[in-house]
C-alpha cells in the first residue's frame, strides 16, 4: 500500500522530536505525581478547543450560504 503523503525530511524530524518530548514530559509527570492534574488540564481544554472549531465552522457554514442570521455582518 503506497502513501499519498510524502512528508520531508524536516517534517519526520520534527514529528520525531515531538513525540519524544511529549514522551519524556508525560514520564516526568509520573514520577512527580502530577499526572492526574496534568491530563485533566489537557482534557478540559480540548473540549474548549473542540467547542470553539464546531462553532467557526457553523458561522463559517452560515457565511458561505448567506443565511439571513448573519446579513447583518460585513463580509470581507
Amino acid at each position: 500500500m503506497f502513501l499519498n503523503y510524502k512528508p520531508s525530511v524536516a517534517q519526520l524530524t520534527n514529528w520525531l522530536s515531538a513525540l519524544h518530548k511529549s514522551r519524556r514530559s508525560q514520564t516526568q509527570l509520573k514520577k512527580s505525581g502530577k499526572s492526574d492534574e496534568d491530563s485533566r488540564r489537557v482534557h478540559n481544554n480540548s473540549h474548549v478547543q473542540n467547542k470553539k472549531l464546531r462553532r467557526i465552522k457553523a458561522a463559517k457554514n452560515l457565511y458561505r450560504k448567506s443565511d439571513e442570521r448573519i446579513i447583518g455582518y460585513e463580509k470581507r
